[in-house]
């Protein structure tokens, strides 16, 4: 069976002879090519159900994966908070008996004092002026730009796109 391409292309060249025609050709070549159509359109009916029964199918497993991902992702949070859990439950208790090393034949464990700069915190309220950055940023105004064109303005920088067309499986 021809491919979806091959299908289209041959359907179009022959609509074209057809139309092109307008009455040159012979009755008796008229039908063969009246029936080649309705023979292309029937392989072109299944070539469609096989791809929308694929279509179908990888929508399907896409269904199943992400419910696998979610559920393996749910399973990684867990698995990470609960290291982080215990690891701060095990860091609170060796700082609370004043325990600041342990070494097993599997590890080796420290309290240690943490480096770098002194964390901060700060309430920007409360800051004089000159502690402070002001910033901001430009965001386009869509529904006034829709607006204007509705209105008939050019507006500068904006281009008005093609909607397109989709493909509707039921």
């Amino acid at each position: 069976m021809p491919n979806l391409r091959e299908l289209s292309d041959d359907l179009v060249q022959l609509g074209n002879m057809l139309d092109g025609s307008a009455g040159d050709l012979d009755d008796e070549i008229r039908d063969a090519i009246t029936e080649q159509v309705g023979l292309l359109e029937d392989d072109l009916e299944t070539k469609v159900e096989s791809i929308v029964s694929l279509i179908r199918e990888k929508k399907a497993m896409h269904e199943v994966r992400m419910a696998e991902a979610n559920r393996l992702r749910d399973l990684a949070r867990i698995d990470l908070n609960t290291a982080n859990r215990l690891h701060d439950w095990l860091h609170f208790n060796l700082k609370r008996i004043g325990k600041e090393k342990i070494e097993t034949p599997l590890c080796k464990v420290a309290v240690r004092a943490n480096s770098g700069k002194q964390p901060l915190d700060i309430t920007v309220a409360n800051l004089p002026t000159e502690y402070t950055i002001r910033r901001s940023s430009t965001v386009a105004n869509k529904e006034k730009i829709r607006e204007a064109i509705e209105a008939g303005t050019e507006v500068p920088g904006v281009t008005i796109k093609n909607r397109g067309t989709h493909l509707s499986i039921r």
